[in-house]
């Protein structure tokens, strides 16, 4: 038996009333969203979902004004995973997300053109709400991808004043996998402002 929801709030197993306290009246939609991971625990099993919402809040809260904030991030916690399926992979995915109950079950299932996932669950939950302001980084790090470049081989560390007094400093720094991986020159970039 299909439960029909009148949104995907009523499927949560906790965490709808934060969603309703910044968003109020208005059920965000979950659709064409601003996909950034899918993550598999083992213990559990559980499935992590992050994304951006499409709809930003009409009243947001203050401390979001005060940000600046102009996106609303959700990652939402599937817990008791007994079915997951992942086909491709994209990056810059805008996503549909369905979420349905059937019987003791949720089933959940996105995608778009070259990725798409499905899984069932036993229990929803909302892992956290937050805002950011998605203009900030990209503008900055244009102003940097257009006036200077160093490569990683070249510079333990670099900085780029990007205007306004603001600066990007990227350090290069060596991971170590310890003696049973042939090769220790894996490096990762640190990225401060």
């Amino acid at each position: 038996m299909v439960e029909v929801a009148k949104n995907w709030l009523e499927i949560l197993t906790d965490g709808s009333a934060a969603v309703k306290a910044i968003y109020g009246d208005l059920v965000p939609k979950l659709s064409n969203l601003e996909f950034h991971e899918l993550i598999v625990h083992q213990d559990g099993p559980r499935v992590s979902l992050r994304f951006d919402l499409a709809e930003f809040p009409s009243q947001p809260p203050k401390k979001w004004l005060i940000a600046g904030a102009n996106k609303v991030q959700i990652s939402l916690m599937l817990v008791s995973v007994c079915d997951l399926k992942i086909c491709g992979i994209k990056t810059d995915a805008k996503i549909d997300l369905n979420i349905e109950r059937r019987g003791g079950c949720i089933n959940a299932w996105g995608g778009c053109d070259g990725f798409d996932f499905s899984l069932q669950a036993e229990f929803l939950m909302l892992n956290s709400i937050s805002a950011y302001r998605d203009d900030i980084m990209r503008d900055r790090l244009d102003v940097v991808r257009h006036s200077q470049s160093v490569s990683a081989e070249e510079a333990e560390s670099a900085t780029w004043e990007v205007g306004d007094g603001a600066s990007i400093t990227f350090k290069i720094k060596p991971i170590s996998f310890g003696k049973n991986f042939e090769s220790n020159r894996q490096s990762r970039l640190v990225c401060s402002m």
